[in-house]
């Protein structure tokens, strides 16, 4: 796979989606160039999301963030000024320890949503557990959400793999662009609906998915 000035490293992105979207980075120099999907994804079938296929973009795109940016003047105001790591870090710091010591650690309200699969994704929780615990909410608005669906409409969170597709008499995709968030998804979806499965789009806006 790789080149004497190219190696291709085969990964998996951190970003949510119907498999994670199986890599390879192609790199020349210390510096990513290419992504491209890997052929022995069973389920990716050669497709990337659109978010995978622009990682060599966000990499190192101009207004990409590089450091910490803190906020000038009162609060709402749009505009920020950049602080070193040691800065933001003794702000942050400064900020949890006054607001558990006027009050307690449930002062501090603790929130995150789906999107990343990475090691970010547990470590607020875990550092803010060994702070002396935090509030939060039940659920979220997106994994959250469907695997309570899923538990209420099945009574456990199982699932079939998508190769199964082909043996539904009907699927409903319900607020769900799989053509743009999910093509992974779409492929399957497709080749069901090729041998005779209904499908049946619910959204209230006429999607990329309701339109094919």
């Amino acid at each position: 796979l790789s080149s004497p000035t190219v190696r291709v490293i085969r990964t998996v992105s951190p970003r949510t989606g119907y498999t994670a979207d199986r890599i390879l980075a192609h790199v020349e120099d210390g510096r990513l160039v290419k992504v491209e999907a890997d052929p022995d994804d069973r389920v990716g079938r050669g497709l990337l999301t659109r978010f995978a296929q622009r990682y060599v973009e966000r990499v190192y795109s101009k207004e990409r963030l590089l450091q910490p940016m803190f906020r000038k003047g009162e609060r709402g105001s749009d505009e920020f000024e950049p602080v070193s790591w040691d800065d933001a870090l003794d702000r942050i710091a400064e900020a949890l320890t006054a607001a558990v010591r006027k009050r307690d650690p449930r002062a501090v309200l603790y929130y995150q949503g789906t999107g990343h699969d990475g090691v970010m994704t547990q470590f607020g929780r875990l550092f803010l557990s060994y702070f002396g615990g935090y509030s939060t909410v039940y659920g979220d608005l997106c994994n959250a959400a469907g695997l309570e669906a899923t538990r209420l409409t099945f009574g456990t969170l199982m699932h079939h793999p998508p190769e199964d597709y082909v043996n539904s008499k009907m699927v409903v995709l319900w607020g769900k662009n799989s053509a743009v968030t999910n093509p992974h998804q779409l492929a399957f979806l497709e080749e069901a609906h090729a041998q005779g499965t209904r499908l049946v789009c619910i959204d209230p806006v006429r999607t990329k998915t309701a339109q094919a």
